[in-house]
C-alpha cells in the first residue's frame, strides 16, 4: 500500500520530497539542540550570578569572620607590642569593614532566610565593632596590663561575634540550600536538553530510515523487473506479461519495454505469416516446375511423333517423286517408238 503510494509520484519529486524532510528533520533535531544549549547557558549565568556567587561570597564572609577573630587575637597576644598592635589593628578594621561589605551585599534581593540572616550578620558586625574599637584603642595604647584584662575587656565584643558566627552559620546554610537546588535545576535543565535533543534523532531515524528504505525498495524493485523482462525478450521470450503499476520513471520504463515486447511480438507474427506466404508461393511454383516439366516432357514426345511422321512422309514423297520420275521416262520412251 505505501510502496504503490508512494509510485504515485515521480522519483524527482520524492528525491526533492526526502531532502526536504531530512532538511526539516536537521532542523528539529539542531532546533532542539539549540533550544537545550540556550536553557542550560541561561540557567548556568542564573546559577553563576545567583547561588554561586552567593555562596562564594558566603565563603568569602566567613573567612573575614575568621581573619576578624584571628587578627583579634594577635592584637591581644602582642599587647605589650604596640607597633604590632598597630599592624594587626588596620587588618582587623580591614577585615571588619570587608566583613560588612559583604553582609549587606548579601542582605540585598528578595526578603527570604537568607537575607534576613545576612541582615542580622551585618547589624551583629556592627554592634561587634561598636563595643570592641575602644577596647581594641586601649590596647593600642598599651591600656591593660596583661592580656588577660584585654581579653575579659572584649567579652561584650566578643558575645557579638558569637552572635555574628551564628546568623552567618544560618546564613551559609541557606546559602548552600539555595546552591543544592540550582545544581539540582541545572542538572534538571540539562537532563531535558539531552533528552530532548535524543528525541528529536529518535523522531528523525524513525521517519527517515523507514522513508528511505521504502523509497529505495520502490525504485529497486521495478529496475530489478525491467531488467528481468530485457533478459527474458533477449533470449527470445515474448510470452509473459508484463505487469505495470504507479507513475513514476520506473513505471515509464516499464512500459516502454512493454509497447516493445508488444511490438516485437507484432513483428515476428508478421514474419511468420510472410514465412508462411514464401513457403505456399514456394509450393505452388514447385508444383508449377512440375507441371510444366510434365508438358515440357509431352511436347517432346510430340515433336519426336511428328519428327518420324515427317522423316516417313519423306521418305513415301521422295518415293512418288522416284515413281513419276521412272513414269515420265517411261512416257517418253513411248512417244518415240
Amino acid at each position: 500500500m505505501m510502496n504503490a503510494l508512494i509510485r504515485s509520484f515521480s522519483i524527482r519529486f520524492r528525491m526533492i520530497s526526502a531532502i526536504a524532510l531530512v532538511l526539516a528533520l536537521l532542523a528539529l533535531v539542531c532546533g532542539a539542540g539549540l533550544w537545550g544549549l540556550t536553557k542550560l547557558h541561561r540557567v548556568g549565568d542564573d546559577f553563576i550570578s545567583g547561588p554561586h556567587a552567593r555562596a562564594m561570597a558566603g565563603a568569602a564572609l566567613q573567612e573575614q569572620l575568621g581573619a576578624i577573630r584571628r587578627f583579634e587575637k594577635d592584637q591581644v597576644i602582642n599587647y605589650e607590642k604596640p607597633e604590632v598592635v598597630a599592624q594587626y589593628h588596620e587588618k582587623w578594621k580591614d577585615a571588619i569593614q570587608q566583613a560588612a561589605q559583604l553582609a549587606q551585599q548579601l542582605a540585598q534581593g528578595p526578603s527570604d532566610a537568607g537575607t534576613a540572616a545576612a541582615a542580622a550578620v551585618a547589624a551583629e558586625i556592627s554592634e561587634y565593632a561598636a563595643k570592641a574599637t575602644p577596647v581594641m584603642k586601649t590596647l593600642g595604647a598599651s591600656g591593660y596590663d596583661t592580656a588577660t584584662v584585654a581579653n575579659r575587656m572584649l567579652g561584650p565584643a566578643k558575645d557579638a561575634i558569637h552572635a555574628t558566627e551564628a546568623e552567618a552559620g544560618k546564613l551559609a546554610a541557606h546559602l548552600k540550600e539555595q546552591q543544592e537546588a540550582a545544581a539540582a535545576a541545572l542538572s534538571s535543565t540539562s537532563g531535558l536538553a539531552n533528552t530532548l535533543f535524543v528525541a528529536a534523532l529518535a523522531v528523525a531515524a524513525v521517519v527517515v530510515v523507514p522513508l528511505t528504505l521504502i523509497n529505495m525498495s520502490s525504485i529497486c524493485a521495478p529496475l530489478a523487473q525491467a531488467r528481468a523482462v530485457a533478459e527474458r525478450i533477449a533470449t527470445g521470450d515474448l510470452s509473459q506479461r508484463i505487469e505495470v503499476s504507479g507513475n513514476d520513471e520506473t513505471s515509464s520504463l516499464l512500459r516502454a519495454l512493454s509497447q516493445m515486447q508488444q511490438a516485437l511480438q507484432a513483428l515476428v507474427n508478421e514474419v511468420r505469416q510472410s514465412a508462411a506466404s514464401v513457403r505456399l508461393a514456394s509450393t505452388e511454383v514447385a508444383q508449377g516446375n512440375n507441371d510444366l516439366s510434365s508438358r515440357t516432357e509431352q511436347t517432346a514426345s510430340s515433336l519426336q511423333e511428328t519428327a518420324s511422321s515427317m522423316q516417313q512422309l519423306t521418305s513415301t514423297v521422295r518415293a512418288s517423286a522416284e515413281a513419276a520420275a521412272t513414269a515420265n521416262q517411261l512416257a517418253g520412251s513411248a512417244s518415240e517408238v
